[in-house]
């Protein structure tokens, strides 16, 4: 198995999405590790603790014929350590020759450090102006706004139960440096909202339409309603649906509105142009809307999965995602350097971790309290 694709499956399993099938590719593979019959890439072997190999072969040795690889706990923290290895790998692509150098991790320390975000810092703004701290407060209800409850779920869920005739507003706020955080309105929508967004919505949706409103970036799974039109207003850019899965990226310091279509079909509008998406299209929205097909989806939904992906990638647009996740400011001392990236990193990676590669591919940068200097 490549590492590409035992990457992949490594982190399916760690959402626990593996299908029957792909569990057992990754117990063949578990089971030949140690065998001489499959081996991880000399670029990530190092990552590998002796104290995590042992664990592989006594399980190895000892696993019981009844319980599954994947149940017992030690395969879980394998799992993740093989994640992040895997996944702090890096590629610098030079412009014009196309060359690729492998960039692996460097284990010394540097003295600053800032940790990827640990919890969510995500707060609900109640109709009456109370403001809710989702990650510090307990499970259970947290909220009543007429018959509309708001929950935290014993699994931390955030969702709206109960019916309304009036709408009343309440506001998702996600901070820079915070963890990625998920909704559930009060329709069995889905929403994943990103760090520095904002979702505004109605704890109940009253009419013959669902309206919602967005800064910054999420991501949809709208629940199938044909009475009634899902639309999420962004930045004077309308997406109307009846259910489907989609991104919607309207950050105030990108170009333009990008809604990307990952299932269903989506109705975009801007003023009196409109236009269609079809699975895998994206609709790139300024003054006219521009239609791009075959896109990278795994680009567009990495900050979900929980990677930083790049394609070609500039040192500005890599920047921009950098600062919303560790909430620092960017400095270019002497311009913007011209490298482009590719690859994958980790978005479990510390900031000291990133710019390891950042440097090792001659982006030559440090950290000064809560700003990245760019040399």
């Amino acid at each position: 198995m490549n590492d590409k694709r035992l990457l992949y499956l490594l982190s399916k399993f760690q959402d626990s999405a593996c299908s029957e099938v792909e569990l057992q590719e990754l117990e063949q593979w578990y089971t030949q590790l140690n065998t001489g019959n499959q081996s991880i890439s000399d670029s990530h072997a190092a990552g590998f603790s002796t104290e995590m190999l042992a664990q592989f072969r006594s399980s190895l040795q000892n696993r019981s014929k009844v319980v599954p690889f994947y149940q017992k706990s030690f395969f879980r923290i394998a799992a993740a350590s093989v994640v992040f290895v895997l996944g702090t790998v890096a590629y610098l692509i030079f412009p014009n020759t196309g060359k690729q150098d492998a960039l692996v991790k460097n284990n010394t320390t540097q003295q600053k450090d800032i940790a990827s975000p640990k919890i969510s810092k995500a707060t609900i703004t109640l109709a009456n102006g109370q403001t809710v701290l989702l990650d510090s407060i307990g499970n259970g209800i947290l909220a009543k706004q007429g018959a509309v409850s708001l929950v935290k779920s014993a699994d931390g869920q955030i969702v709206y139960t109960g019916t309304s005739t009036s709408p009343v507003y309440n506001t998702l706020f996600n901070p820079r440096g915070s963890k990625v955080i998920s909704l559930t309105l009060n329709d069995g929508t889905i929403v994943w909202l990103n760090s520095e967004s904002s979702l505004r919505y109605p704890v109940a949706f009253v009419g013959n339409q669902r309206r919602v409103e967005i800064t910054g970036e999420a991501y949809f799974e709208v629940a199938k309603d044909e009475t009634k039109k899902f639309i999420v207003e962004s930045n004077g850019v309308s997406t109307e649906v009846l259910g489907t899965h989609f991104n919607v990226n309207t950050y105030e310091n990108e170009h333009d509105v990008k809604i990307t279509l990952l299932e269903g079909a989506v109705k975009v509008r801007k003023g009196l142009t409109t236009s269609i998406l079809k699975p895998g299209q994206q609709a790139e929205v300024n003054a006219d809307i521009k239609v791009t097909s075959k896109v990278d989806i795994d680009a567009v939904m990495s900050w979900k999965n929980g990677f930083f992906h790049f394609a070609n990638t500039s040192i500005p647009e890599l920047m921009k995602q950098i600062a919303r996740w560790y909430d620092i400011e960017i400095v270019y001392k002497s311009g913007v350097p011209q490298r482009q990236f590719g690859g994958e990193i980790s978005r479990e990676a510390s900031l000291s971790e990133v710019l390891k590669i950042l440097n090792k591919s001659k982006v030559k940068c440090r950290l000064e309290d809560s700003k990245l200097i760019i040399e």
